[in-house]
């Protein structure tokens, strides 16, 4: 009987299997898979390698995502650096070099965020706009959200735009910035995604911006300081999402039709959300009791609300209303609460049962209890 070769002594058309996975190396892979590998390394392990070869020089220079930031430029586990350690003179020629080196064509993703940087840095930050409309960048974030910001914040360029570049952005997101004049802002026909952080703009210049925004999809606001009321445009009945929170001076909101989600946090103000919800989140100090609210101060024109989230604390024991409301959507509702003392505590867990009679087809109810700083 003929003597069987092993598995590593067949040969195809070619040299040994043994000889074949020794010469097989990672460049080899797909773009798509070599694409993928770089565009998931920190931002300076992706530009090293560039030293390998003039191929992998150029899988990095068309990576569709760039993050620049003192942990993605910087930061190494255990060496010890804190984020004061690096100036912003070196973190902006960290990200002038990166840039210089990248092809320019197809961002899908630019992210820079770092704290110290404000409107003295402006030239810097407006060359790095620049490259972001000319590789058709669809997500900008700009991040320069401090602890104790006591410069003058970046002014965003809004001239920059124009009706050909601005159509490619789709989601922005801005932190720390002035937003003053946003005239330009009727150029992003595209935009379905706008997160504002601890910006400064006034109620009409926010107004502004919504009513040029017609096909946003998504509207997040937080930490503003001079914003005194929220207008949504009629024109705006593509907005599905809506977020605030934490906007001191905040006393009115007006929601248009259409609006599926809402989650607001803050001091409690007067809340008229349209028939539409289905998602409503609250998260306030000012509700002394999560029964009363809901049966008593909650708007009664919700009847397609699916989810209710609410978390406030437990004050008070309330009294329910003879005709209570009936939820008959309501599938899930969750509650968290926080009681101060168990022994100063006037309310009861088994009065939320109150919900299982009036919400006939919940599906899920969860009930996060906080005593005294221990959560249950």
């Amino acid at each position: 009987m003929a003597k069987r070769k092993s598995c590593l002594e067949v040969e195809q058309n070619g040299p040994p299997v043994k000889q074949m996975r020794q010469g097989l190396q990672l460049g080899d892979l797909p773009l798509d898979i070599l694409h993928s590998i770089v565009s998931r390394l920190p931002i300076r392990e992706a530009v090293r390698t560039s030293m390998l070869s003039n191929h992998w020089n150029r899988i990095w220079c068309s990576r569709p995502n760039l993050k620049f930031s003192f942990r993605s430029l910087v930061y190494k586990k255990g060496s010890g650096l804190s984020r004061s350690s690096i100036s912003e003179h070196v973190f902006i020629q960290r990200v002038d070099a990166v840039l210089k080196q990248h092809s320019g064509i197809g961002v899908d993703k630019m992210k820079i965020k770092f704290s110290p940087l404000h409107n003295e840095h402006a030239e810097h930050i407006d060359r790095w706009v620049q490259f972001a409309i000319a590789s058709k960048t669809r997500k900008l974030i700009f991040d320069f959200e401090g602890q104790y910001p006591t410069d003058e914040p970046y002014s965003f360029p809004f001239q920059l735009f124009n009706a050909a570049n601005g159509s490619h952005l789709q989601s922005m997101r801005l932190g720390s910035v002035s937003l003053k004049e946003p005239s330009n802002i009727n150029v992003f026909i595209n935009l379905k995604k706008l997160e504002l952080v601890n910006v400064d703009v006034t109620d009409d210049e926010l107004k502004l911006m919504l009513f040029n925004c017609n096909v946003l999809e998504f509207f997040g606001i937080s930490c503003c300081r001079m914003l005194t009321s929220l207008h949504t445009p009629r024109r705006l009945n593509h907005l599905k999402c809506l977020k605030v929170r934490h906007c001191p001076l905040l006393q009115v909101i007006e929601l248009n039709f259409g609006l599926e989600t809402l989650e607001y946090e803050g001091t409690l103000i007067p809340l008229e959300p349209p028939s539409t919800l289905r998602n409503l989140c609250i998260k306030s100090l000012d509700i002394p009791s999560c029964i009363g609210y809901i049966f008593t101060e909650l708007p009664s024109t919700l009847p397609h609300l699916e989810k209710l989230t609410l978390r406030c604390p437990e004050l008070k024991r309330a009294t329910l209303p003879s005709t209570p409301i009936k939820f008959l959507y309501l599938r899930h509702l969750r509650l968290e609460l926080n009681f101060v003392s168990l022994r100063k505590r006037k309310t009861d867990v088994f009065d939320l049962a109150c919900f299982l009679e009036d919400s006939p087809f919940m599906e899920r109810l969860e009930v996060h209890v906080d005593v005294d700083g221990l959560q249950t």
